[in-house]
């Protein structure tokens, strides 16, 4: 009973391979389209502080604060990219 099934169960060690040519693969896609990293929840307290006071003066129209925390947030190696869902967060 167990022959007829263990013999069509790849085995563990052939499945990780699998699965790490299948990432490596995936991870590659998203090279090739741009596709970005979800950064922002990759980001570090401090930053996504900086990205929430940021979405503040914006909010109340404070362009020049938001500016200067922009160019903060780009001393500090990250970039905002806003788009219609949100502020997002890269690591430059």
């Amino acid at each position: 009973r167990c022959a007829a099934t263990c013999a069509t169960w790849p085995s563990r060690r052939r499945r990780t391979s699998t699965t790490a040519a299948a990432l490596a693969a995936w991870n590659k896609v998203n090279e090739v389209f741009a596709i970005p990293a979800p950064a922002a929840a990759e980001a570090p307290a401090e930053i996504l502080a900086l990205l929430e006071e940021r979405q503040a003066a914006r909010k109340a129209k404070d362009f020049k604060r938001s500016d200067a925390i922009r160019d903060q947030l780009k001393a500090l190696g990250w970039v905002i990219e806003d788009s219609p869902k949100g502020p997002r967060l890269k690591r430059i």
